[in-house]
């Protein structure tokens, strides 16, 4: 905060809160080790003007000389100052890490949904399995979609080299049902 907004807040003449200022400035110097940051502004006129920016500290450090009204006026300006920033911050931050693990989660979930959703044309291994009269656990061999094979290696000897031979007949079987 500058010392031009203090004194539009509070009320005050610039040029005597800027002197005040200059001679509360030796005594924090002395306990603080530095001075207050002097700036310039540029005023109606144009031309270049100094003032103080403050943190908080020393502005309620400045305050102490202020009357109890204009002393609870800075705080307040202060408090609205900090819930402003607060506030963008949270902006800008990530949720907490509670929200993105419940998001992480709802996502999870919905994924999982979706895999586990029976397509229309699927068959689980159980299904195929029952069709050749077989358990899952003897099942051994997959049996190829004739989409996925060569059209060379679409005929029935050609199944036959990569099915189980108790499955030979049962697909020959299901082919002409179609």
């Amino acid at each position: 905060m500058t010392s031009l907004e203090i004194a539009e807040l509070t009320g005050k003449n610039h040029f005597d809160l800027m002197r005040a200022i200059r001679k509360m400035e030796p005594a924090w110097e002395k306990d603080n080790g530095c001075k207050f940051a002097l700036v310039e502004y540029q005023d109606k006129k144009g031309e270049l003007r100094p003032c103080y920016q403050l943190t908080k500290t020393e502005c309620l450090y400045i305050a102490t000389k202020f009357n109890d009204e204009a002393r609870a006026k800075l705080v307040l300006r202060w408090q609205e100052l900090e819930l402003a920033e607060q506030e963008r911050r949270q902006q800008l931050c990530l949720p907490s890490p509670k929200k993105i693990l419940a998001l992480a989660d709802e996502i999870i979930g919905e994924g999982l949904r979706l895999l586990n959703e029976p397509a229309e044309d699927t068959l689980t291994a159980t299904q195929v399995a029952k069709t050749f009269n077989m358990t899952v656990f003897n099942f051994k061999y997959p049996v190829p979609s004739p989409r996925t094979l060569e059209p060379e290696q679409r005929s029935a000897g050609a199944m036959q080299a990569v099915l189980h031979p108790q499955c030979v007949e049962s697909v020959v079987r299901l082919r002409s049902h179609r």
